[in-house]
């Protein structure tokens, strides 16, 4: 087992496959989707960061509503 600090280890979950397991996230107000894969470039959200990561005073990017405004995926 690899100890990674806990910076790293919330944002590097995986499967036993080795299949990344971080949830999408959806906002209510609009639909945008938040996928940590691939992060979000215009509120300087990293690729590879969990939702858990997103700093709290993250905006969707469509509608402007804060973080709280946003569920777990279905997908």
């Amino acid at each position: 087992m690899i100890n990674y600090p806990s910076s790293i280890s919330s944002t590097l979950k995986f499967k036993e496959k080795g299949e990344n397991i971080m949830k999408k996230y959806v906002c209510v107000a609009c639909g945008y989707i938040y996928d940590p894969e691939v992060g979000e470039e215009s509120a300087n959200v990293a690729a590879g960061t969990a939702w858990e990561d997103v700093p709290e005073d993250f905006l969707c990017p469509l509608c402007g509503v804060g973080k709280d405004q946003f569920e777990p995926s279905e997908e």
